[in-house]
């Protein structure tokens, strides 16, 4: 397992990273519905964006379920979560995680700045289609690749 990054950027670069390596796993299937959900019958695990960080960066048992609030991610727990809320668009838990000791009035010009980042960024790279279900994988990469490049943290 790899040190937990202490800025949002880099963890953020991690999840795109770990998303990208288990695409070409046959073993994954990319479902944003799913955190990690394996079918043993099938020798398939759907993830999400937050479970390929669970199956990347932990040893995990191919046969169970696993979600980012379980015990045995620790103090990963707040940051996987944080992954679920960037890619639906809202970015306030990933501030207050990886930004803990901004007063309130800097983090709300961030995450207004970043949210509205995201919405422009949306409707343009998407035509209006929804960038948090995954059905164009391109699309959802650069579009996470742009949230990372547009954080000052």
């Amino acid at each position: 397992m790899t040190e937990l990054p202490k800025k949002a950027s880099v963890f953020l670069t991690m999840a795109l990273h770990d998303l990208e390596l288990l695409e070409s796993n046959p073993y994954y299937r990319i479902d944003m519905e799913k955190f990690c959900n394996p079918d043993v019958e099938n020798n398939i695990c759907s993830i999400c964006l937050t479970g390929a960080v669970m199956a990347n960066q932990f040893d995990l048992d191919k046969n169970n379920n696993y979600l980012p609030t379980d015990d045995l991610f620790g103090v990963w727990k707040e940051p996987l979560m944080c992954l679920e809320d960037v890619r639906l668009g809202s970015f306030d838990i990933l501030i207050d995680v990886f930004e803990p000791n901004l007063d309130n009035t800097d983090k709300k010009i961030i995450v207004t700045e970043l949210e509205q980042f995201y919405d422009k960024h949306q409707e343009q790279l998407l035509d209006g289609l929804k960038l948090s279900n995954y059905d164009d994988p391109e699309m959802f990469k650069k579009m996470m690749k742009s949230v990372v490049s547009s954080l000052v943290c």
